[in-house]
């Protein structure tokens, strides 16, 4: 096979590990409504993804202890509570204060 089609294989096998890499990233950083299910969710939900974990912690400890990166924090009119999509299991839940 000649040098030249070589580096064409190569240079399209280098495209599709980075096409199959982009998708797996973009699948891991859905947004959290897409990982909830749509019964759990009505206009008046506050939902976000949390992140740096160690703040939160620092700034409240017992709602926050086992937290995960990546965990979802809903927040309803009258409760709060942290989901884990991973284990589709909800982790805490408290009412709002």
């Amino acid at each position: 096979m000649s040098r030249f089609k070589q580096g064409y294989f190569a240079i399209i096998g280098i495209l599709m590990v980075g096409a199959f890499v982009y998708l797996r990233v973009s699948l891991m950083l859905r947004q959290p409504e897409t990982v909830l299910p749509q019964s759990v969710i009505t206009s008046s939900t506050d939902v976000h993804r949390l992140y740096n974990i160690p703040d939160l912690r620092s700034a409240n400890p017992d709602f926050y202890a086992q937290a995960q990166e990546g965990d979802v924090e809903v927040t309803y009119e009258d409760k709060v509570l942290i989901y884990r999509p991973t284990t589709k299991q909800i982790i805490i839940e408290r009412p709002k204060q």
